[in-house]
Formats: structure tokens, sequence, C-alpha cells
């Protein structure tokens, strides 16, 4: 959920986005080329992003595993 994602979607360019604390439904790519790549722990998108919230464990993206990422740009290729 970062700048290169969006410019990405932009100029049509297929895109996986890795998702932690950051709402998907707010921030999320609007490219139908697009894979959004979340782990399922409770607290995911709770928005505490930035300078002032940061979280200790970071769970939502460490539980993000290699062989989803690699799946879901297989899904694109």
């Amino acid at each position: 959920d970062s700048g290169p994602m969006h410019i990405a979607c932009a100029v049509g360019t297929p895109t996986v986005a890795l998702f932690g604390p950051g709402v998907v439904e707010l921030w999320g790519p609007w490219l139908e080329k697009s894979v959004v790549v979340q782990s399922q722990v409770p607290c995911r998108g709770c928005n505490k992003i930035g300078h002032f919230y940061k979280c200790r464990e970071n769970i939502c993206m460490s539980k993000i595993s290699v062989h989803e990422v690699l799946r879901a740009v297989e899904k694109l290729w």
C-alpha cells in the first residue's frame, strides 16, 4: 500500500500488493490486474501505520509467506 503500487496501477502494470496494517478498501489497488496478499490475523487492517503508530509485533506482515506471494505472481503471469 505505497506510492509505487499506485503508480504501477496508473500505468496499467499488473500488481501484487502486500497489505498488513493498511486498509485494503481505502488504499488497495484499483486495477483489475491486481492481487492483494494479506494474512488472516485478527488485527490486520488496524491502520496503525506511520511514525506515531508503530506495531511492535508486525504479525500481519510477517505471517505473509513467500509461497503466498509467489502464488499471487503466478496468478497474474
